[in-house]
C-alpha cells in the first residue's frame, strides 16, 4: 500500500488539525463543503488546506465564524432555560 507524504505545516499556517476542529465544531461531521462556502474558496482549495495548513488569514474569518456560532448557541441555550423557567 503506497502511502501519500504529508508535506510539514510551514509556521506560518492553521494546522490541519485545528481547521478541522473549527470545522466540525460549527458545521458538524461533513464540515468541509459548508465551510468553504462560507469563507467564499472553492471546496477543493478547503480540502487542500485540511491537508497541508490553511494560510493565517484564515485566522480573523474563522474566529468571525466560531463567534456567530457561539452567539447563536447561547440564543437557543438561553430560550431553553427560559422554557425550563416557565415550567417550573
Amino acid at each position: 500500500m503506497h502511502m501519500k507524504k504529508r508535506r510539514p505545516v510551514p509556521i506560518e499556517s492553521i494546522p490541519p488539525h485545528i481547521l478541522a476542529d473549527i470545522g466540525r465544531a460549527v458545521f458538524g461531521q461533513h464540515w468541509q463543503v459548508p465551510l468553504a462556502k462560507t469563507l467564499k474558496v472553492h471546496d477543493r482549495t478547503l480540502r487542500r488546506w485540511a491537508n497541508d495548513g490553511g494560510p493565517l488569514e484564515l485566522t480573523e474569518p474563522l474566529r468571525v465564524v466560531l463567534e456567530e456560532r457561539q452567539k447563536e448557541i447561547h440564543r437557543v441555550l438561553g430560550a431553553l432555560t427560559e422554557l425550563g423557567e416557565e415550567a417550573a
